[in-house]
């Protein structure tokens, strides 16, 4: 089915999406990496003003940023999902109701039927 302006192939979508998916698995990965480096470094600070900067820059700052692009992420696909799914729901929907008008019978009126 194609919609103005729209030529969506789902299951390009859907294999783009799972590629989507495995690299969201590896930032989250990496992430977690960047908090231990970030403990490690505050840890080897022995606290202090440097200890404190860390503190703030992994919270003010980086913390902020993975988890905003995650959720952009996670947004992103959740919607193109979505998308899809209405797309392949309306097609759905179009063909049943094209099987549903060719197997109604006709409604025939005879305009000189016999009394």
């Amino acid at each position: 089915m194609a919609l103005d302006g729209y030529d969506i192939n789902a299951a390009t979508c859907r294999s783009i999406l799972g590629a989507v998916d495995a690299e969201n698995e590896q930032l989250a990965g990496q992430r977690a990496k960047l908090s231990s480096a970030v403990d490690e470094a505050i840890g080897a600070s022995a606290g202090g003003p440097v200890a404190g900067a860390l503190i703030t820059l992994w919270n003010d700052v980086l913390a902020i940023q993975c988890e905003a692009a995650a959720t952009r992420i996670e947004n992103a696909t959740g919607g193109v999902r979505e998308a899809v799914a209405a797309y392949e729901l309306g097609d759905a929907r179009m063909a049943q109701n094209g099987r549903n008008q060719m197997s109604q019978a006709p409604a025939i009126v005879l305009e000189d039927a016999k009394k």
